[in-house]
């Protein structure tokens, strides 16, 4: 960093924050390989392992195409920090050794362009193999391709539920879905249904008078 007058003024909170993603991302590494158990954490959850697996595909895409297309290297970063994020909630709850390590190590071959010293180490930690001399991951795509999506209810643009339904719900069953949540029945009790709007995977919003 140069002198302030030349407009780069010196900040440890960033080096702060940088540390305990490391400390973090070490600590997922230590919780892996300190143990021989199929299962770390509390107990065993096939959703689970699937969400971090999708998670997991979604950051190699992400990170991917920023570096590559973007050059957009904070938001690389901070999905690198999401999937952290993820992986400590997994290992928390329960999660799969093998989803565990495919997560963590993944996490360090993306950011290995970044810091590769602490990358190198954790990889090798986790595979036994140098990250160096590994290809670049790529996504698998039915990992890309979401079984289920979350939606927002309104009535009037005012949000009142969410709910999740799987990829591929007709508009038709959104609208009866809806209707049966407590909250959007009360919402709407009494009052006239002149219009349903649905945005695929976003949202279904009633307007009522």
């Amino acid at each position: 960093m140069g002198p302030p007058e030349q407009g780069a003024n010196w900040s440890d909170e960033g080096l702060e924050g940088v540390h305990r993603f490391f400390k973090r991302i070490w600590r997922h590494t230590e919780e892996i390989t300190s143990t021989t158990n199929d299962v770390i954490g509390t107990a065993a959850s096939d959703e689970r392992d699937l969400a971090l697996r999708q998670r997991t595909a979604w950051t190699i895409t992400k990170v991917t195409e920023d570096l590559s297309e973007r050059f957009a290297f904070n938001t690389a970063i901070a999905a690198l920090m999401a999937l952290s994020n993820d992986i400590s909630k997994a290992l928390h709850d329960g999660i799969g050794r093998q989803a565990a390590t495919e997560a963590v190590s993944t996490l360090a071959s993306l950011l290995l362009p970044f810091a590769p010293h602490i990358s190198s180490e954790i990889y090798h930690r986790l595979t036994g193999k140098h990250v160096w001399e590994e290809p670049w991951p790529t996504a698998d795509p039915d990992l890309l391709r979401t079984q289920t999506v979350e939606l927002i209810v309104q009535v009037n643009a005012k949000f009142h539920a969410r709910m999740t339904l799987p990829t591929g719900t007709s508009d038709e069953e959104i609208r009866r879905a809806a209707l049966a949540m407590p909250a959007v029945r009360e919402a709407i009790e009494g009052r006239h249904i002149s219009r349903v709007i649905v945005v695929p995977g976003r949202l279904v919003n009633f307007v009522v008078a």
